[in-house]
């Protein structure tokens, strides 16, 4: 009892060290990356009207996070804090979330792993639409969770009407309907065949199918996706190119490491075949852990992860970020597997995962308060120029031919009112 005693008590002080540290990088400058733009070009569209031919006149991303922005921007509260602090608050309410749909037996340690991932620590103060997802996606789960074992309608209506701005946030959230309905189907399958049921049901299933129908047609990146697989003629050599893309992202979640922070420390060829090897081994790990614990996981939750593994297996761009949604989800599984039998192996792997972490974690706080280091290294230099511009007033590299006016309007509008 002391011993479990004293490593809650540790679990929780390491929790509370992270979130003052991820409250401390709050106060940052914005972070941004291309979507970024994206996003505040589509907010703009929405507040000041979108003229032809500007940047957000044809843009396919849902407009679920760019209403966000533009609330901000009508209350004053369009800044980098309030967008990093909100973002935070989306993370926590769906790791909340997470574990109460999941139960976790160390609930404490499950948030400090999660918080200590690069793809967490890295996205959290982007003003992507990540967060907001996780928050709307684990809330709707969590009521059809709480709709399984009290069988209260209103339970099953809350996890219905979250799952709408999810899917106008991310339009991957489509993942959402089919597993409230399949799960509503495979939880009541004994009683489907009666005849006094079969009405409910079928009334369910039409709204959920409205429901669904009705947010794709307000979301334009599903015509998209479908005019690149006719434009691309997807072949099996194209499929295995994907998978194999995707599973590098696997790779990079498992080893809590970007692939291009090994790339300069090994031949890309080489690089490359770690990580995909890695994410075959994470997604076996993942699959063997999952079905482990199939009869204490909720059965919707184990098919939106199906469905939505399906659909990013076939999404035809590479990015570790696509699976932050479901990252809580794999880790909470993962974890309630492991720690029912420790092994060695097992320990050195969490040791190095923590060691990945903290310096993840350690290279961010110190961007933040290095200028220079900033500019030079945020999303990779993209915006290099404009934020040289915004801190110095001026670009450092004599090389400098460029300076977006737009980026650059972005980041001053996103400082001026910042604590």
């Amino acid at each position: 009892m002391p011993d479990s005693y004293g490593r809650l008590t540790f679990h929780k002080s390491i929790g509370i060290l992270l979130l003052l540290l991820y409250f401390l990088c709050c106060f940052g400058p914005l972070r941004l990356e291309f979507d970024s733009i994206r996003y505040f070009a589509i907010s703009d569209c929405l507040e000041h009207g979108c003229a032809p031919g500007s940047r957000a006149a044809n843009d396919f991303l849902p407009h679920g996070y760019p209403d966000l922005l533009f609330l901000l921007s009508k209350i004053g509260l369009q800044n980098s804090f309030c967008i990093a602090f909100i973002n935070g608050c989306y993370l926590l309410c769906g790791l909340y979330f997470v574990q109460q749909i999941l139960k976790p037996g160390h609930p404490y340690f499950f948030f400090v792993i999660i918080l200590l991932h690069w793809t967490v620590i890295k996205l959290f103060a982007y003003p992507l639409s990540e967060m907001q997802y996780l928050f709307f996606s684990s809330a709707s789960l969590y009521f059809y969770s709480k709709f399984h074992h009290d069988k209260r309608w209103r339970s099953f209506s809350l996890a219905v009407f979250l799952a709408i701005p999810a899917m106008l946030t991310r339009s991957i959230g489509i993942a959402l309907f089919i597993a409230l309905f399949l799960g509503l189907v495979w939880d009541n399958r004994g009683t489907i065949t009666d005849k006094q049921n079969r009405a409910g049901v079928l009334v369910v299933a039409i709204l959920l199918i409205t429901a669904a129908i009705f947010g794709l047609s307000r979301i334009t990146e599903w015509n998209h996706y479908a005019k690149f697989l006719f434009k691309n003629n997807v072949t099996s050599g194209h499929i295995l190119s994907v998978l194999s893309m995707h599973l590098k992202e696997w790779g990079q979640l498992f080893l809590n490491i970007p692939i291009g922070k090994v790339e300069g420390y090994f031949p890309k060829v080489v690089a490359s075949i770690i990580f995909l090897v890695a994410g075959i081994a994470g997604l076996i790990w993942f699959i063997c852990s999952l079905i482990r614990q199939r009869s204490e996981a909720s059965s919707v939750v184990i098919i939106y992860m199906i469905v939505y593994s399906v659909i990013i297996f076939n999404w035809p761009y590479s990015d570790p970020r696509f699976w932050l949604p479901v990252l809580p989800f794999v880790i909470c599984i993962i974890l309630k597997s492991a720690m029912n039998k420790l092994k060695p192996a097992k320990i050195v792997f969490v040791c190095l995962y923590i060691v990945m972490g903290v310096s993840a974690l350690s290279y961010s706080l110190y961007t933040q308060f290095n200028k220079e280091a900033f500019a030079r290294n945020q999303a990779k230099g993209i915006f290099r120029n404009e934020y040289e511009m915004y801190f110095f007033g001026k670009t450092m590299s004599d090389t400098a031919s460029r300076v977006d006016a737009y980026v650059l309007d972005v980041l001053n509008r996103t400082g001026k009112s910042r604590p």
